[in-house]
């Protein structure tokens, strides 16, 4: 049965990807790696991220440094010239992580950023007992990442998210920027991710 499951989503995603084809959403050469990254999934090829392609277009990848978003940003690196960026704050990000972070993407060999974002007014919304945080934290984050891809004008960005499944793994995110749940569009399962990384 879950491998049935795994086969409806992988092709779910093949189907989102032919619909952004469809409507000019990306270019051809992205289409055609992302298309060969699914086909070589759906054949069960180990290795199926390793494979070079001679245009590479940026993409932003959410970098937390966590096993989604390094796998991610793995997997990215055949397809896209990856630049991990990290969106800090000392509310959600001790020293010492950020320290692991810019240590693990020179391990990866990817450039890498870090945005400060101020999370004061969260934080004490937060205290007052107005909200739980996850929420409004999860979208000024985004929307960090929304913006320095906007900024540095990049059309792609790619997420660590495992939630969104099928046709929504691969999504228009703002005018010409398109979001990768990376994990998501493969159907990839935490133990994949932690044998990719």
């Amino acid at each position: 049965m879950e491998e049935v499951i795994k086969e409806i989503r992988l092709k779910s995603s093949m189907k989102a990807l032919e619909r952004l084809k469809e409507e000019n959403l990306m270019d051809l050469s992205v289409y055609s790696n992302l298309m060969n990254l699914l086909d070589k999934r759906i054949r069960e090829e180990k290795y199926f991220y390793k494979f070079d392609s001679e245009h590479k277009p940026t993409a932003v990848v959410a970098f937390s440094g966590g096993v989604d978003s390094s796998t991610s940003a793995i997997i990215s690196k055949s397809i896209f010239d990856v630049v991990g960026v990290t969106v800090y704050s000392n509310h959600i990000m001790h020293e010492d992580v950020k320290d692991h972070v810019k240590n693990l993407s020179k391990k990866l060999n990817i450039r890498h950023e870090f945005i400060d974002i101020d999370m004061d007014e969260i934080a004490k919304d937060v205290e007052k007992g107005r909200y739980h945080p996850c929420g409004r934290c999860h979208k000024t984050i985004e929307d960090a990442i929304l913006n320095y891809a906007k900024e540095n004008h990049i059309k792609y960005i790619i997420y660590g998210d495992m939630l969104s499944v099928g046709h929504l793994s691969i999504v228009p995110e703002d005018d010409d920027i398109l979001r990768i749940n990376m994990p998501s569009y493969l159907v990839l399962t935490k133990n994949e991710s932690r044998e990719i990384l």
